[in-house]
């Protein structure tokens, strides 16, 4: 892991990058370094190498690897957004797969580019990432427009329910039972079963077959 030193003036976009490719790494690295308006604040290997990481605040957007030694940019974008919700995800790969897309919007991230890209797209990603909109690469547009339908319905779901309770329904929805979320979750099964009766209440389904029922539709 390498962390830059923060003497840089505070209105420059700070980009992080986890990419265990020394190549690809470097490339990327090049490519910040041409664009005054940006900064290298932290380069990781791993996902261990983020896990052990705690200056967030030092980082304005993340570029991620989907392959990563020890895991996949998915526990990444997991992670980084559970401790540091400020910081933008952006995922940066050779996998065009449609799953993977929609895998990885649903961890949170908001671009999705393929390493083909141009530097200037790269560069134009970042950009429209941190200002709100979705980035992709074209050859991923048509895959992304598909997902991004399929999520609307998970969509729905997301404005009516807190990010805790849509976190608790996804796992109940892959059959976890309620001890076990406690225990994953450090919450006690009170606390479980007060956020399950707001989920129902919310969505006005009577069970738990229901609420997993429209929970798997609006993925589909």
């Amino acid at each position: 892991m390498f962390m830059a030193s923060s003497s840089h003036g505070h209105n420059m976009i700070r980009i992080g990058i986890v990419e265990d490719n020394e190549i690809v790494r470097e490339g990327l690295v090049e490519v910040i370094k041409t664009h005054s308006d940006f900064v290298l604040s932290a380069t990781f290997c791993s996902v261990a190498d983020v896990r052990a990481f705690s200056n967030w605040n030092a980082i304005d957007i993340l570029l991620t690897d989907i392959g990563l030694p020890d895991g996949s940019g998915l526990d990444v974008l997991k992670l980084v957004g559970e401790c540091s919700p400020s910081t933008r995800l952006m995922v940066l790969t050779v996998f065009e797969d449609p799953h993977m897309i929609r895998s990885a919007i649903l961890a949170g991230a908001e671009g999705y580019v393929l390493k083909t890209a141009s530097a200037a797209m790269i560069i134009r990603a970042m950009h429209d990432v941190l200002t709100g909109g979705f980035a992709t690469s074209p050859i991923v547009g048509r895959a992304m427009a598909d997902e991004l339908r399929r999520l609307s319905g998970y969509n729905m779901l997301a404005t009516r329910l807190t990010p805790r309770e849509l976190q608790i329904l996804e796992r109940m929805a892959e059959g976890a039972r309620y001890r076990e979320i406690a225990d994953e979750m450090f919450i006690s099964l009170e606390t479980v079963r007060t956020h399950v009766r707001n989920i129902y209440d919310k969505l006005h389904v009577r069970s738990k077959r229901g609420v997993v029922a429209l929970f798997k539709r609006s993925l589909w």
